[in-house]
Parts: structure tokens; C-alpha cells; sequence
């Protein structure tokens, strides 16, 4: 038998936390609500599509939900009998709210992006795909040669102010196409309620996609939407770069060149952005940060049951996880280690260029305003990896708590 979350079910953070969420749901005649931890909402969320109680079971003890002796009593008790989960030939649907933005503002409404993604669908046939990749391949080469010989240097050293508001308005709203490209693809398997907007995360603002819609589909399907934002940043720079082939406006070759260097770090696995979610769709795990944590806190807890794990479950998904728990906690420590050697220091010099400029020589706007983008960018930099390692740290600490606390 396979089980499904149920369609009476809605499930909200707590306000101002970051980890705990109240589960609401029809109840014989009554609506109960739960107060639920983090990795209890990952198990639910892991139940959008049917599961056998077994996957239900291998999930819970790798994100560590819950223990392996304790998880008959979770899974009969709780789970089936408050109906957080029902058989799954009953076709229901579930409404779960996006723990990631903090403040939202939509920009267009699920009516507009239909309008306007509907005629974009034929960009998904395999002909405008091979031609649109070939344009974009050849747009990279000609930037790449373009950085090499010096002349991107030279050009963007005498960008205006005005140059450079325009490259930051183009920038823009390749990001806006980025995420009807995600949109686009979510309407080709019949999502019709995306809307897309500005939002806050963690610590700096970004367009979004309201995909909650997608859950529903298998991870071949959404693995395709995941790409499609990226897809679609390729054609708008492939389009800036036609634009400064015909026009020869430097504007348009920088809004290209920075743009595809967004779409390459947009593809960092470890971040939540388009390569965390081609990553978990690929693996076929709702959430696998937090069944990567899961596995580091095992690491430091339980490492001989780790390793007995991994022999007893010789499956290529455990081994993967594990890998990528493994790159997930070196690249932070690289990532951490380059941000605290070498922009803490430059963000110092910056601040004492910033100071010196403005309280005891006359400046200039631009460059001022350049210089304080500059700390600011390297400022928030600095917070995330303050709070990430933090976050892993508390994490880390309080798993080893639990297992030797008296």
C-alpha cells in the first residue's frame, strides 16, 4: 500500500521561526493543529507523491525526523491516525506555504504570466532548442574573446552612470525572463496559478517563481522546469548579444557577459538556486539539505552506524547523498575560508577608501557609488556565511546534545 499527504491539510511556519510549523487538518468533524519541527515537515512534504510506508521510513531516518525504534509508533499514531497521510487512491491535493521568502511583492499575477508564457511553449520543441543553443554558444565564444583580448576592461572603465543604470535595468529583466522561463515550462504540464515577483531571502532581494503547483508533478517533469529558467536567461543574453552585434553599444555586450556569469552560479549545487533544485530532482528528494544534514549529524553522532547504513543499503542514492553531504560540507568550509581571507580584508580597505573619500577628500558620485555597492555586496556575502556556518554549527551541536544528554 501506498500513502499521500492529505488534501485537508495545510501546513504554515510559525511566525518569526525558522524551523517550526504549525499542521493543520480535518479531523472527524473537528480541525486539529500540530506544532511540528522542521524535519516532521520534510516527511510530509517527501509524501506529495505516494510512498510505501518503507520509503517513508528510509526518508524519516535519514533526515532524522525520527529514530528507528520510535518510527511504528510516528508513523501509525501520528501521521496515519491524525490523517496527515491517507492511502493514495484517494486523489487529494496539498497546500503548503514557501518557508524561503520572508517578504514578498508579487509583480504579475498568475492571469498576466499565462498571458504572456502561453505563446512562449513553443520554445521548448527540440529545433528552437538546437537553434536558440547554437546563437548562445556562439554569443559565449565571441565574449570570451572579447574578455581575453582586453577589450571588456577597456569599455567598462568608461561606462556613465547612466551605462551603467541601463546595464542594471537590462540585468533586470533578464531575470524577470528567467523566471518566466520557469513559469513557461511549469504551464506546459498544466500549472496555471504562477505568479512571479520580488522577494527578500535570508539576506538579499530576488525574483521568484511561485511553484508550489509543480510538487504535484513527477521529478522528471520539474527537473525540466528547474532548467528552464536558465534556458531562458540564455536566449534573452543570446538576445543582448545580437543587440550589441547590430548597435555596437557596449551596454548590451555587459548585460550579456554578466548575466552568463549569474547563469553559472546560478548552477551552484549548495546554494538554493536552479543547481540545488536540478540536484534534488535528480536524486529524487524533496529536500535534500536537510537529509544532507541529516547525514552530517550522523557523521559526528553515530559514524559507525553510518557506516553500517551505507553497507547495508548499498543503493547508488544513499552513496550520492552521502557524497554530496561530504562536497556540501568542504565547499562551505572553502567558501567560508575565501570569504573570511580574502573579502573581509578587502571589505575593510573598501570601507577605508569609502571613509577617506567622503569625510576628507572630495569624491566623486560615481565611484562612491560604485564603492559602496561593492561593500555592501561583500557585506552580505560575509553575513551569509556567518549564518549558514552558524546554522550548521547549532545544528551539528545540538544533534550531539540530544544523544548524550543525561
Amino acid at each position: 500500500m501506498q500513502f499521500q499527504s492529505s488534501s485537508t491539510m495545510q501546513v504554515v511556519l510559525v511566525e518569526g521561526s525558522t524551523d517550526r510549523y504549525i499542521c493543520s487538518v480535518d479531523y472527524v468533524k473537528s480541525r486539529k493543529s500540530y506544532l511540528i519541527e522542521r524535519n516532521v515537515f520534510d516527511v510530509i512534504k517527501f509524501c506529495y507523491e505516494p510512498r510505501t510506508k518503507e520509503e517513508i521510513k528510509c526518508f524519516s531516518l535519514q533526515s532524522g525526523a525520527i529514530s528507528e525504534n520510535q518510527f511504528d509508533n510516528f508513523f501509525s499514531e501520528f501521521l496515519l491516525k491524525k490523517g496527515i497521510i491517507k492511502d493514495s487512491s484517494v486523489k487529494e491535493t496539498l497546500i503548503l506555504s514557501s518557508p524561503l521568502l520572508k517578504i514578498k511583492l508579487r509583480l504579475l499575477s498568475p492571469v498576466v504570466v499565462n498571458f504572456l508564457v502561453k505563446p512562449l511553449v513553443g520554445l521548448f520543441s527540440i529545433n528552437a532548442a538546437v537553434i536558440l543553443a547554437l546563437v548562445f554558444l556562439t554569443s559565449l565564444i565571441h565574449i570570451g574573446v572579447y574578455i581575453y583580448n582586453g577589450d571588456f576592461s577597456r569599455q567598462s572603465a568608461v561606462l556613465n552612470w547612466s551605462d551603467s543604470i541601463a546595464v542594471i535595468a537590462l540585468i533586470g529583466a533578464g531575470l524577470i525572463f528567467h523566471e518566466l522561463g520557469h513559469a513557461t515550462a511549469a504551464y506546459k504540464y498544466g500549472c496555471r496559478k504562477v505568479e512571479i515577483g520580488v522577494g527578500w531571502y535570508i539576506y538579499f532581494i530576488v525574483f521568484y517563481a511561485e511553484l508550489s503547483e509543480a510538487w504535484r508533478l513527477k521529478p522528471e517533469k520539474r527537473l525540466i522546469i528547474d532548467c528552464a529558467g536558465g534556458y531562458f536567461q540564455s536566449i534573452f543574453g543570446a538576445i543582448l548579444w545580437l543587440a550589441f552585434i547590430y548597435t555596437e553599444q557596449f551596454v548590451f555586450m555587459s548585460a550579456a557577459a554578466l548575466l552568463a556569469l549569474y547563469s553559472v552560479f546560478n548552477l551552484n549545487p549548495f546554494f538554493r538556486m536552479d543547481g540545488y533544485w536540478i540536484a534534488s530532482d535528480l536524486m529524487k528528494i524533496t529536500n535534500l539539505r536537510t537529509t544532507a544534514f541529516g547525514v552530517i549529524k550522523k557523521l559526528f553522532t553515530t559514524p559507525f552506524q553510518l557506516i553500517q547504513d551505507m553497507r547495508i543499503n548499498r543503493g547508488n542514492l544513499q552513496r550520492t547523498v552521502f557524497f554530496y553531504a561530504m562536497a556540501m560540507v568542504l565547499f562551505y568550509i572553502w567558501f567560508s575560508y575565501y570569504v573570511y581571507s580574502s573579502l573581509f580584508p578587502t571589505s575593510l580597505k573598501v570601507f577605508y577608501d569609502v571613509s577617506n573619500a567622503a569625510f576628507v577628500h572630495k569624491f566623486d558620485l560615481t565611484e562612491l557609488t560604485i564603492s559602496l555597492a561593492q561593500l555592501l555586496w561583500h557585506g552580505l556575502i560575509i553575513y551569509f556565511v556567518i549564518y549558514f556556518s552558524a546554522s550548521m554549527v547549532k545544528q551539528i551541536f545540538g544533534a550531539i546534545r540530544s544523544k548524550y544528554r543525561v
